[in-house]
Parts: structure tokens; sequence; C-alpha cells
């Protein structure tokens, strides 16, 4: 496919699309067309990596890093020990934006159960979701549900 169909495939720009090509992060084949500017013919597995490089960057990896997972997962057994370190450690931080996105999600549940049921009692702390523990709670002040927020309570 031509860059325009393999950029609305990919959900993203053509000119993000001729970004990643110009930083090697895509590799189309070049046809015989378009004389002194050939044409850029897309495949399916250039649309793959598009999806991973997106992905990618929407978990904070840069495109110098994304380029380097590149490498390292086109690597056939060749690089053996560094391929395999390479992957624990890209496994390790994904398990680590796994918890921290867990605790976030945790606290949103539990701060939206507490507004759905009134705002009664403490507020839930996101303390609590870091395993930090019931001292932050002990400290925070009780919200009442006529105070907004970034305000703080009545204090008399």
């Amino acid at each position: 496919m031509q860059i325009s169909q393999f950029a609305r495939a990919a959900g993203l720009s053509v000119d993000t699309v001729r970004f990643y090509v110009k930083r090697g992060l895509l590799a189309p084949q070049i046809s015989g067309k378009g004389g002194s500017n050939p044409y850029q013919q897309f495949a399916a597995a250039d649309l793959e990596t598009a999806q991973m490089i997106k992905m990618a960057q929407s978990l904070g990896y840069t495109l110098r890093e994304i380029a380097d997972f590149q490498v390292q997962l086109a690597d056939d057994g060749h690089l053996g020990a560094v391929a395999i370190g390479f992957l624990r450690e890209r496994l390790a931080d994904l398990d680590e934006k796994a918890a921290q996105i867990a605790a976030v999600s945790g606290f949103f549940r539990a701060k939206l159960d507490w507004l759905q049921a009134g705002s009664n009692g403490v507020a839930p702390a996101m303390a609590d979701h870091l395993g930090l523990g019931a001292p932050a709670l002990a400290r925070r002040p009780q919200l009442s549900p006529t105070t907004s927020v970034g305000s703080a309570p009545n204090q008399r």
C-alpha cells in the first residue's frame, strides 16, 4: 500500500510516517514507479511495526529506545545473551509500569465508589494504593460534599 493508505490504516499522519521512515523506524519497499521520487510501498509487517511504535510511545518510550527495541527484536539469536538481557530489562520496565497503572486505577475506583456513596467517611488517598498505609489517612482533612476541590474545609 502507498503512504497515504498506510498512514490511514496505521492511524498516523503522512508526515509522521515520513518521519518514521527518515529515522529508520519504518523501512518500506521502494517501487519502480514515481520517477526521481519513487513510491514507497508498505506491507502488513510495516503496519505491525507502526502499531508497536505507537504502543511503545504511549508507554513513555522514546523513538531512540524504540529503535533499539527493533534491533534487539529483529535479532535471530545472533546476539544471544545481549538480547535476553535487553528483553528482561524491558519486561521489568513494563511490570513496573503495570504496577503503577494498577495503583492509580485502584485509587480512581475507590474515589469513584466513595463519591457515588455520598462522600461519607474518609476520602480515599493515593498513598493507600501505593502501599503507604493508614497513617496517611489519619492526617487527611475531611472534605464535605460542599467543599470544592482545591479549597480547604472551614477551620473554626
